[in-house]
């Protein structure tokens, strides 16, 4: 008897909060305002069907873990 085999989702990639689906990750590529090579997640839908979701790589709680993790493990520090 087979199970079904349930995709796993990955804890870094944000869902949209329209669609529930995970984003996808993007790199700026114009250099305007000085966000070029910045990563941001939108809404992974086809275009047309994509809501307005939109949010900067670092700007997401996994980021922000990482960040405070490797900073702490550098200082001494232990939270």
């Amino acid at each position: 008897r087979k199970s079904a085999v349930v995709p796993k989702r990955n804890n870094d990639v944000p869902m949209c909060t329209r669609h529930q689906r995970p984003c996808k990750l993007l790199t700026v590529k114009k250099n305007t305002k000085g966000n070029k090579g910045r990563k941001f997640y939108v809404c992974s839908m086809p275009k047309g069907e994509q809501c307005d979701y939109f949010k900067w790589e670092e700007d997401t709680i996994e980021a922000t873990q990482r960040a405070l993790l490797k900073s702490s493990s550098s200082s001494g520090f232990i939270a």
